[in-house]
C-alpha cells in the first residue's frame, strides 16, 4: 500500500515563520512542504497544482488581505483545508475567517527577541500538531 502525502503550503509574508514552519515538516517524508510569500503567490500556486492544507496568514502587507485569499482558494480548489495563523486577537476577523471556510484559526504569536520577532517553539508544535489534526493525518 502507498503511503498517503500531505501537500502542504505555507502562506505568510515573515520569511523567518515560513522556515521555523517548513524546518518543523522537513524530516516529514509523509509532508511535501510548499511555500508561497504573499496572497497573489499563493492562488498562483493553489491554480497550478492541488494541496491539502494551506497554512495561511491572516495579514500580510502585500497588499492582499488573508481573508480575500481564503475566499479565493475556496472558490478555486473548496476540497482544500485551510488554517488561518494569526499574531492577533481579532474576534471579528476569526468569524468571518469561519464562515469563508476556513477549518481553524491558530495563533501565530512570536516571542520578541530585541527589534527581531521568531516564533516560539511551543507556537511552532501547536500549529504542526492542530494541522495534521485538521487534515485527519
Amino acid at each position: 500500500m502507498a503511503s498517503r502525502v500531505l501537500r502542504l503550503l505555507v502562506v505568510d509574508d515573515d520569511e523567518a515563520w515560513r522556515d521555523v514552519l517548513n524546518l518543523l515538516f522537513d524530516g516529514r517524508p509523509d509532508i511535501l512542504v510548499a511555500q508561497a510569500v504573499s496572497g497573489t503567490d499563493a492562488i498562483e500556486k493553489v491554480q497550478a497544482g492541488d494541496y491539502d492544507l494551506l497554512l495561511l496568514d491572516m495579514r500580510m502587507p502585500s497588499g492582499t488581505e488573508g481573508l480575500d485569499v481564503l475566499l479565493e482558494i475556496k472558490k478555486l480548489k473548496p476540497q482544500t483545508q485551510v488554517v488561518m495563523m494569526s499574531a492577533y486577537g481579532d474576534i471579528p476577523k476569526t468569524v468571518e475567517a469561519m464562515r469563508r471556510g476556513a477549518a481553524r484559526l491558530i495563533s501565530s504569536r512570536r516571542k520578541q527577541t530585541s527589534k527581531m520577532s521568531s516564533p516560539s517553539r511551543s507556537t511552532s508544535s501547536s500549529v504542526l500538531f492542530t494541522s495534521l489534526r485538521i487534515v485527519n493525518y
